[in-house]
């Protein structure tokens, strides 16, 4: 038998009995040749050394005609492949869940912000017109009070946008579907 009838009748693989040839494990001829009971011999081996998840008996030679060994290999390839498949999505999966953050962390400090209590913000026009007022070198209180107005109006609309925002985040974040 050859590495081409090998691989017919068992499904084993050209290079795979080639390497065997070269390394000195299946003895051949110089044209290429070797005992088909050699090559079962290596090829079982190799199928027990790269099962997953089956016994070393439903890989004995014996248990399977030639058909069926060849399927068996097929299916062994398969299996690999899949294998890889998923370690290889698990490892992206573990790689981008380091760029999440938790619901959790999230809420609380979306929690920390919507309390923004307004009266850390109430009088910050009448605390920052003065300074305002000194660099613009003007002295008027009419004025004054109207930039404090101005400043105050601006930081509620300001505040009051942000929490809508934050709401309406929040609200889009609840509503999908939980993965975590």
């Amino acid at each position: 038998m050859n590495a081409s009838q090998a691989e017919k009748a068992h499904g084993v693989p050209r290079m795979t009995v080639g390497r065997w040839i070269r390394s000195g494990k299946l003895p051949a001829d110089e044209s290429g040749y070797f005992e088909e009971d050699d090559m079962l011999s290596l090829n079982a081996a190799r199928l027990k050394r790269n099962a997953v998840g089956r016994s070393a008996n439903d890989l004995k030679p014996e248990n399977f005609g030639p058909a069926e060994s060849a399927k068996q290999t097929r299916q062994e390839v398969d299996l690999r492949k899949a294998t890889a498949q998923a370690r290889k999505v698990e490892l992206d999966v573990l790689a981008a869940s380091k760029n999440l953050i938790s619901r959790e962390i999230v809420a609380a400090v979306f929690r920390q912000l919507y309390s923004i209590d307004a009266t850390q913000w109430r009088g910050l026009g009448a605390r920052v017109s003065p300074d305002i007022m000194a660099v613009c070198e003007v002295d008027d209180p009419a004025v004054e009070i109207r930039v404090s107005e101005i400043i105050e109006e601006r930081v509620f609309i300001t505040l009051a946008h942000l929490k809508r925002s934050m709401n309406d985040f929040l609200i889009d974040v609840e509503s999908k579907q939980r993965i975590d």
